[in-house]
């Protein structure tokens, strides 16, 4: 194959006529890209609490700002650098930097079906164990213990929720 045939066969992929990529393009695509946030809660869910256990809490700040509302008041806990945060619709415990465990104040009674689903836990569970005030789940969904507060000794309903990804004191589930 000669020079000019083989001139001949690209020529027309590097006209003028058709950029490849236009600066335009380039720069809707960087806004895009600078705009989009890495998570985004699932539709539907309240606190994602599959997300936010587990991460750095000053990875987290802003997120958990958003959907457990600002910081009313914080305490130091007796645990390697434990803190605990109480929140307009919750609270988030941290020990060592990272969050270990969330508790949701849900803004109604629900059956606890509703409340799984709503800080993004299947619904289906297996076997409820409790007590007359609260319902719990243990090693389910990565979770050391969930915990949901009955509004009454015989209520199907709960008013708030609690996950723990790991117990401090003894690492378990960690």
């Amino acid at each position: 194959m000669t020079a000019l045939t083989l001139l001949l066969l690209l020529a027309p992929g590097c006209g003028d006529d058709e950029p490849v990529l236009s600066a335009s393009r380039v720069e809707r695509a960087r806004s895009t890209a600078e705009a989009r946030p890495g998570y985004e809660k699932p539709e539907g869910v309240l606190v994602d609490v599959q997300y936010l256990t587990g991460k750095s809490w000053e990875s987290v700040r802003d997120e958990v700002s958003r959907q457990l509302g600002d910081v009313v008041s914080s305490r130091s806990l007796s645990l390697p650098e434990g803190r605990e945060y109480v929140l307009e619709r919750g609270v988030v415990s941290i020990s060592e930097g990272r969050i270990y465990a969330i508790r949701v104040d849900l803004d109604e009674p629900m059956r606890r079906t509703e409340a799984l689903a709503l800080v993004g836990l299947p619904p289906q569970v297996d076997r409820w164990g409790g007590t007359h005030r609260e319902y719990r789940l243990r090693w389910v969904w990565n979770f050391d213990r969930i915990r949901l507060g009955r509004t009454g000794p015989y209520s199907e309903h709960v008013d708030w929720i609690e996950v723990r990804r790991w117990d401090p004191r003894t690492q378990a589930g960690r």
